[in-house]
């Protein structure tokens, strides 16, 4: 579940165009996909994943991750300031 609710917070956020309610967003998101890294490190013990598998997903988390930081650096090239 935590694969799904990391990406449906961004867009939540973004729609509000307040930079503080953006940002705790993506922080919302990010939590959730560090959640996801505890669940395939929990898969792989469990042998569901082989090791090869959890490392390709990880990568995927990590990157997803390095993306949510970017956008919590600089919120304001995400927000869309009311006119």
């Amino acid at each position: 579940m935590a694969e799904r609710l990391t990406w449906s917070y961004a867009p939540e956020g973004q729609k509000r165009r307040y930079v503080t309610h953006f940002v705790s967003k993506l922080t919302d998101a990010n939590g959730e996909q560090a959640e996801m890294q505890h669940w395939l490190d929990t898969a792989t013990a469990c042998n569901y994943f082989s090791q090869k598998e959890q490392d390709a997903l990880l990568a995927k988390c990590s990157r997803i991750g390095q993306m949510l930081g970017t956008m919590m650096a600089k919120p304001e090239k995400f927000c869309h300031e009311r006119r």
